[in-house]
């Protein structure tokens, strides 16, 4: 089943946006990014009494060279999020694309229910 395409709303200009909401963990969410060139920050509150690994879901994985690295290729990213607490994935502008579905928009799955996105913010 496809995720559920999210739309936040932008409150200032300093690109942040908040809207919290519930996670859908059956068929993951799907948020357009702020803006392509920027780094993007995703914040989700764990309200439950368990651990929630939110994963964000590459859709390019074609491998490239970086310098004084080697060869790279994308993968999914995971976030372990404890109980009662915050986490932020955050994406460098660098690397946006790689995260990027043919809408534009990045996705995530959760290993579990209950998990809130508080908002997602845009770095310049």
């Amino acid at each position: 089943m496809a995720a559920t395409v999210r739309t936040m709303t932008q409150t200032n200009d300093a690109g942040l946006q908040v809207n919290p909401i519930s996670a859908d963990n059956t068929n993951g969410d799907a948020f357009t990014a702020i803006q392509n060139g920027k780094s993007q920050k995703f914040i989700f509150y764990n309200p439950t009494g368990g651990s929630i690994t939110a994963t964000l879901k590459v859709q390019n994985t074609t491998a490239t060279r970086v310098s004084g690295i080697g060869t790279v290729t994308p993968a999914d990213k995971a976030l372990a999020i404890a109980a009662s607490k915050f986490g932020v994935f955050e994406i460098l502008a660098s690397d946006v694309i790689e995260y990027l579905d043919a809408n534009g928009r990045v996705n995530f799955t959760y290993s579990g229910a209950g998990l809130i996105v508080v908002g997602l913010a845009a770095n310049p």
